[in-house]
């Protein structure tokens, strides 16, 4: 079957990138013809087009009052060596069609899947976009899904229940990520909605072996990672994350700066002795590597990703409970078995219904 993945591929973040790779690989493995549909969403292109950080004055400013300069051209560099990254990694490891750029030129597929990540979130695609809700042009007898779709409640209520009606009906099946969206589109549409697990939870570890970049492993370290937020909440867990590295002999890396390509993000997860986190993906990564790991929860809308982890024992507390210790059990990964299941067999449904 030829499979195309509706998401947010273009995306300078970590977990967007990595599972766009890991639904790409699952599907290849159940012997479908996968690719990566390269819709050029103009919002997020724009947000993601790297820009000089720094301009002619600030240089100036810089230079006249004998502040450092080498410090002024590397943060400069930073959002061109970010991009660098992420394009390097969409060119090796995702199969990309053409591009794409609208509603009437989505190439044909015989399944579509959107998802997983916040395609029908609109504060990230600068109002709702109609590609994401499955309001373009496709072959009468081509499939149309979700898989994993993320979000808030509070972000879908800007789209309009009354709209979500609406573009809901255009999918033959629909799951989500976190069992509240799917409740509560289950009770505003009337349809059933599957909660299923994130794709990057799919696969074990064997699944990013070959990315794996196996310098770290010779280091001791304490990996922090953020993706914003509050800025005491990200002061505080940085502060505590330091601190913790030093008690306990380590080093403190701190990937929130994309300064790292996603395979070394997930290298840097696998070698790591303890992951401070508030991001959904380093939870993940994890998981999968078994490494022990704090979530911080930082009193966003976005805390609600992690209800279901927490509820199965995961170690998400807020920063005032902050833990001293990094010899923790890790997080037990059969507890996700029968949700595990649950989502192969999603997949394999509407695999086989075309």
């Amino acid at each position: 079957m030829k499979i195309g993945i509706l998401t947010f591929h273009l995306a300078h973040n970590y977990g967007a990138v990595l599972q766009c790779y890991a639904l790409q690989e699952v599907l290849k493995s159940m012997g479908n013809d996968v690719y990566v549909i390269d819709y050029q969403q103009p919002y997020m292109v724009n947000h993601f087009r790297p820009r000089r950080k720094f301009g002619l004055r600030s240089f100036i400013h810089t230079l006249l009052s004998h502040e450092d300069l080498s410090q002024y051209f590397y943060e400069a560099r930073i959002p061109y060596i970010k991009a660098l990254h992420f394009k390097k990694f969409r060119k090796k490891y995702l199969r990309l069609t053409d591009k794409c750029y609208g509603t009437d030129d989505i190439p044909k597929m015989d399944l579509y899947i959107v998802g997983s990540d916040q395609p029908w979130n609109p504060n990230l695609t600068g109002g709702p976009d109609m590609v994401y809700w499955g309001q373009f042009i496709r072959p009468k007898s081509s499939r149309l899904i979700t898989y994993a779709m993320s979000g808030s409640v509070e972000a879908f209520e800007k789209v309009g229940w009354e709209n979500i009606v609406q573009y809901s009906n255009n999918f033959n099946t629909i799951s989500f990520r976190e069992q509240e969206l799917s409740d509560k589109i289950e009770k505003v549409t009337g349809r059933k909605c599957a909660t299923v697990l994130d794709p990057t939870l799919l696969a074990d570890d064997t699944l990013w072996n070959p990315m794996i970049n196996h310098k770290w492993r010779k280091h001791k370290y304490v990996l922090l990672y953020h993706v914003g937020g509050p800025k005491d909440v990200i002061t505080g867990m940085t502060k505590r994350a330091k601190n913790l590295a030093e008690e306990n002999g380590m080093e403190l890396i701190d990937a929130s700066k994309y300064l790292y390509s996603p395979p070394d993000f997930v290298s840097l997860i696998k070698y790591a002795q303890y992951v401070v986190t508030a991001s959904f993906h380093a939870m993940t990564f994890a998981i999968i590597f078994q490494i022990p790991f704090c979530v911080i929860q930082t009193g966003q809308a976005s805390d609600v990703r992690f209800l279901k982890a927490k509820e199965q024992g995961a170690n998400i507390c807020k920063i005032n409970s902050f833990p001293k210790d990094v010899n923790i059990k890790c997080f037990d990964r059969t507890k996700l078995s029968k949700i595990l299941n649950e989502s192969i067999l999603y997949l394999k449904d509407n695999d086989k219904k075309n």
